[in-house]
């Protein structure tokens, strides 16, 4: 696959993550978030055991794109992703 295909595939993947994040941010100040979450984000991402490291890497960016996303550090939910993956990758190195 070439490089055009990949930035097309992604930027089909962003587009369906902001309409998904529309979405669920729709009842933004009553979806608060979650206490699991917290403790998420509190521990920090998983950098070890890969399996389990992936997954939990996975939660962790996901409770940092929202959590970044109802404190207005990010405009749009893809880019909370964005920058979810970016301290994951930053601390797993």
């Amino acid at each position: 696959m070439d490089l055009k295909k990949i930035e097309e595939k992604m930027d089909t993947l962003e587009k369906g993550l902001e309409t998904l994040s529309a979405i669920v941010m729709e009842h933004e100040h009553s979806s608060p978030v979650s206490q699991m979450c917290e403790e998420v984000l509190k521990s920090g991402p998983v950098c070890t055991d890969a399996y389990k490291a992936f997954v939990e890497q996975r939660r962790y960016v996901l409770c940092k794109a929202f959590k970044a996303l109802e404190d207005g550090e990010v405009k749009t939910f893809s880019e909370g992703i964005r920058k979810g993956w970016k301290e994951v990758h930053e601390k797993c190195k």
